[in-house]
């Protein structure tokens, strides 16, 4: 009894903090969809043309900072896809 006691004391709120840090910041921003992280990619292309993984890095880091988990994750695949596509140059 007492275990089970101990248990639910201590056991159970660290893994209610572990699901939600893995929803917050893995499984909710892998609900935006694609077609909205490619726009906001081809938006930060056009408006600030190399500089625009940049300009994502410094707004993740930002998110981060502030500990919004959800818009880190967003900038994070943001940054994801500006890594993959080539370099392009004004």
């Amino acid at each position: 009894m007492l275990y089970w006691t101990l248990a639910m004391l201590f056991g159970f709120p660290a893994w209610g903090a572990l699901l939600l840090h893995l929803w917050a910041r893995h499984l909710r921003p892998g609900l935006i969809p694609a077609s909205e992280i490619e726009r906001l990619a081809d938006s930060l292309i056009a408006r600030h043309g190399a500089g625009a993984a940049d300009f994502a890095a410094m707004e993740r880091d930002r998110s981060w900072r502030e500990s919004d988990m959800a818009a880190e994750g967003r900038w994070r695949r943001v940054c994801r896809v500006l890594r993959r596509r080539p370099a392009e140059r004004p």
